[in-house]
């Protein structure tokens, strides 16, 4: 799907695969979408580790240091705006990254979705990875699977 590839380990991944949907946000047409390039890196820690890490906004400019146009001296406040949904499928939090004066959602679907929404309406910051297809400014969105 979008130049992205998935890996089924089970001898029947075909059908398995064929019958079960990915994981993906609620609502969300990709074929909208035009997928920008990303970096895939691995990491010698856990899932645990890295599901700490991505379920907190502000690790963008500490982690992403160097990549693109993101720097440490980006880092700063956050304002959350409070957990909109809450239960034991995930939460959403709208929140307002104050170093790049944006306004922006974050989504936990359980077991293992994490979903950064942007606002790119009033702002167009250089961090989309996804953009919406004939709108400008577009939303973006990343994906964490």
């Amino acid at each position: 799907m979008h130049g992205v590839l998935f890996v089924w380990p089970d001898e029947h991944s075909a059908d398995q695969a064929e019958a079960t949907p990915l994981p993906l946000p609620n609502g969300v047409d990709f074929n909208e979408y035009t997928v920008f390039p990303a970096y895939t890196r691995r990491v010698p820690y856990g899932f645990e580790f890295l599901g700490e890490n991505l379920a907190d906004p502000l690790h963008f400019p500490f982690s992403h240091h160097g990549v693109g146009t993101t720097h440490r001296e980006q880092g700063g406040p956050m304002k959350a705006i409070g957990i909109r949904e809450s239960g034991m499928a995930g939460f959403h939090v709208p929140f307002h990254m104050e170093s790049y004066d944006l306004p922006s959602d974050f989504t936990f679907q359980a077991p293992q979705l994490f979903v950064y929404t942007y606002n790119l309406r009033q702002k167009q910051p250089k961090l989309p990875f996804f953009k919406k297809q004939g709108e400008q400014p577009p939303d973006a969105f990343t994906l964490c699977l």
